[in-house]
């Protein structure tokens, strides 16, 4: 899957991203508020093939996305939501930014153009964070 707005692809993860997402993932106050991280290196690879695992589902109701900058061919974060059941009419909104591309409203970019799938493609009914 993949969905390309004016400065981003959001698209399913590949092997590589590993590389990318520990960048950030590893940096100790980037998730201190949150329940993950930092994490290891095999903890960034393992976060990767969950992902990948989950995008290859027939009934794919979790939607993990990298967020690619199209200007560099860097992953720069991840997107997604996921309905607590496949066939759930809802689902949570998540989001993280590697802290050298924030503040650039790319956040706000991923985040919309992925609502807008949910709610057009998928027919979600309700989207929360």
């Amino acid at each position: 899957m993949q969905i390309e707005t004016r400065n981003l692809i959001i698209r399913d993860h590949r092997p590589e991203d590993w590389v990318d997402i520990h960048e950030y993932s590893s940096i100790p106050e980037f998730s201190q508020y949150d329940i993950w991280g930092p994490n290891t290196e095999e903890d960034s690879k393992n976060f990767v093939n969950l992902c990948i695992s989950e995008s290859k589902e027939e009934n794919r109701y979790k939607y993990n996305l990298a967020i690619e900058e199209k200007s560099s061919g860097k992953v720069i974060g991840g997107v997604g939501f996921r309905r607590a059941e496949p066939d759930s009419s809802y689902a949570d909104l998540g989001y993280a930014i590697n802290p050298v591309c924030q503040g650039k409203g790319y956040a706000t970019e991923a985040a919309k153009a992925i609502i807008d799938f949910a709610f057009e493609e998928l027919g979600l009914n309700l989207i929360y964070a």
